[in-house]
């Protein structure tokens, strides 16, 4: 059974890749209308507040990369799809 990291670590993952997707078919096809991709942003900021909430939980010996990680290509994606 997945723990609550791997858990939420799956969903920033398959979020991640749902926003890129929207993000990419609303550049081709709507030149960047961002209603075609603003569910994801949401989805995006609630997984953020849930991921900064582990980060800050786990104390720092046990905070992975891969949380790291997934906490900075959070910021990354947010910030893209900012613009």
């Amino acid at each position: 059974m997945p723990t609550e990291f791997e858990t939420i670590l799956a969903r920033v993952r398959e979020t991640i890749d749902q926003a890129l997707t929207e993000y990419q078919e609303a550049s081709m096809i709507r030149e960047n209308d961002v209603t075609e991709y603003s569910f994801a942003q949401n989805q995006l900021n609630d997984l953020k507040v849930e991921i900064d909430k582990l980060v800050e939980n786990f104390p720092p010996e046990q905070r992975t990369q891969e949380l790291l990680d997934a906490q900075q290509k959070l910021e990354d994606v947010q910030e893209l799809l900012d613009q």
